[in-house]
């Protein structure tokens, strides 16, 4: 079981956005973040016990919010080789 404050919520398959904030509120969380697919939202609680709690109110799967850092895109990267840089002749997309 997760032990952050902050955790990863997968709901139900096909359930959306909707039923994955409804599994929050249900255990007590907020919702922080959309952490990819729309059933996959980040969510925060500062009372114990909350990934226990996501899990009784529906939630297939919950991660240690530490774990999900990597899954996002980071606001530095380094250039890849075939990287082109903008400039005012050749604009980035």
């Amino acid at each position: 079981m997760p032990q952050s404050d902050v955790v990863a919520v997968v709901g139900t398959p096909g359930g959306g956005a909707a039923d994955s904030i409804r599994i929050i509120a249900n255990a007590g969380g907020t919702v922080l973040n959309r952490g990819g697919p729309d059933n996959v939202l980040l969510a925060h609680s500062d009372q114990a016990g909350f990934a226990g709690r996501l899990y009784a109110a529906g939630a297939r799967l919950v991660i240690d919010g530490r774990l999900s850092d990597g899954c996002s895109p980071s606001t530095t990267s380094t250039s890849s080789p075939t990287a082109v840089t903008a400039t005012a002749r050749n604009p980035t997309r």
